[in-house]
């Protein structure tokens, strides 16, 4: 009934069971839930679901229709990424791979969590998390391999240049060539 009322369609649900069977869980999801927690369990489990819930739900009111970070450009309403700060040529990539990139591209060089991004992505952290690692290398071969980083054992994270070191550069402000082969 939540899905139905206007004043709390966009709220996030999350159901707390006693007994968890696959067909539960499967009913609770269409019925509209976002999260599925079976009792017992921890606060500390229930505490972090309930942010990852509130962490999905504010990414969906605060994101722009453009979105620039890393040297790409992110174009919502075309699912069109263009590489080299908009110069290059419009790639359009297929929802999951968009919405992947997407939320990788909200949080320049902090790391996310494959659980993070099936969340983002496919709306539900219940997929197998390998299905992030093909789609990962799906975006990679799109756009170039330069602009996501693997963080081995915890997730993806796109690669902020602006945390990388600057070259070398001589008192006139041009590139130090002599002092890079030193």
């Amino acid at each position: 009934h939540l899905r139905g009322d206007d004043a709390l369609c966009d709220l996030p649900v999350l159901m707390l069971v006693r007994h968890s069977s696959s067909r539960m869980r499967r009913k609770a999801l269409e019925a509209g839930a976002d999260a599925f927690l079976h009792k017992p369990l921890s606060k500390t489990v229930l505490i972090s679901q309930v942010r990852a819930l509130l962490r999905a739900q504010w990414r969906v009111y605060t994101r722009p229709a453009r979105l620039y970070a890393c040297g790409l450009v992110l174009d919502r309403s075309t699912r069109e990424v263009r590489v080299d700060h908009g110069a290059g040529a419009p790639v359009r990539l297929p929802l999951q791979e968009f919405e992947l990139l997407y939320a990788l591209a909200l949080c320049p060089g902090v790391v996310l969590a494959r659980s993070e991004l099936l969340q983002a992505a496919w709306g539900s952290a219940d997929a197998n998390p390998r299905t992030v690692d093909v789609h990962v290398s799906k975006v990679r071969a799109k756009i170039g391999r330069d602009y996501i980083d693997t963080v081995r054992g915890v997730g993806y994270r796109l690669r902020d240049r602006s945390l990388e070191p600057l070259p070398a550069q001589d008192a006139d402000g041009r590139a130090d060539t002599a002092g890079a082969a030193r």
